[in-house]
């Protein structure tokens, strides 16, 4: 059994972590900090701006304390990946998490689109890197690509629907089948925050109906970030021909609350957020490959 080393402000290398016994969440969290404040729900959502570096990892923090906690259980973490990266993510988890390992997860598709935004970004490379090190250590904890996979893509562009709409009908499917596969876990589930609404909404001829709308009858529980400005890896323009680069985080900076708690009032849309203060932006995964 092995022993997660986590801090606030980066992974620890794995090649250089301590391997003692995972025993208590104590070791998900950095000394000296508060605890999480999760809520009790078997569907937990997180809003996220893609492209920083704080965001997937207190999520990692999350997994963590929930899978090695003294009320340690099996965890999902469901993550915005393409689905059909499933087989070469699996591999990883079982892999020793070698060089070559990274090699092989990093060499699915999804990590060398055009479109190389925040979702296939380091941080989220490390998180994965962190499930499988939780694995190792003995930890319940399974990873789900829930994003439409090529056959997905075909079917909305063929049917010529509103593709937001279809892409959040989509995911949604995946959560729910994954919450059939793994009945006793709790589900984690780091999405864009645009897509936690649980709300339908209808404006003339249009309607929305976002992802988290689909799950209300779930439970789901949807936490937004709050960020206090800082920095992320954004791509605009055209998805074959983007233009992605650090860009700043707008403010959205609460008068009261406590740095990486969670904050809820249950029932209201979304149900609570997390604070991390100023952002940092994290660039692609390929990016960290290339320079090893």
């Amino acid at each position: 059994m092995k022993k997660i080393l986590f801090a606030m402000f980066g992974f620890i290398p794995l090649a250089l972590a301590l391997t003692p016994d995972i025993s208590h969440a104590g070791e998900c969290s950095p000394a000296g900090t508060t605890n999480l404040n999760l809520p009790e729900s078997r569907l937990l959502m997180f809003g996220e701006i893609h492209g920083t570096q704080e965001i997937p990892r207190f999520v990692g923090r999350v997994v963590c304390e929930l899978a090695t906690g003294k009320k340690a259980r099996p965890v999902v973490l469901i993550m915005e990946i393409a689905s059909e990266e499933q087989t070469i993510i699996n591999a990883y988890l079982n892999s020793d998490g070698t060089y070559n390992d990274e090699r092989n997860l990093l060499s699915g598709p999804f990590w060398s689109r055009s479109m190389q935004d925040g979702r296939s970004s380091i941080a989220m490379f490390e998180l994965i890197k962190l499930i499988r090190e939780l694995r190792y250590a003995g930890a319940s904890v399974n990873l789900v690509a829930m994003d439409l996979d090529a056959n997905d893509w075909a079917i909305v562009v063929a049917e010529k629907g509103d593709v937001g709409n279809m892409r959040d009908s989509i995911m949604a499917r995946n959560i729910q089948s994954a919450q059939k596969k793994y009945s006793d876990a709790t589900i984690v589930t780091l999405v864009g925050n645009y897509h936690i609404d649980k709300q339908v909404h209808q404006s003339g001829k249009t309607k929305r109906v976002p992802l988290g709308s689909h799950l209300v009858s779930s439970g789901v529980v949807t936490l937004d970030v709050v960020a206090d400005g800082g920095m992320a890896w954004i791509c605009t323009g055209q998805s074959a021909e983007p233009t992605c680069a650090p860009s700043m985080v707008g403010k959205k900076r609460r008068v009261s609350g406590s740095l990486a708690v969670i904050e809820t009032e249950l029932g209201a849309n979304p149900d609570g957020s997390y604070f991390l203060g100023a952002t940092t932006a994290s660039p692609p995964a390929i990016q960290s490959l290339i320079a090893k």
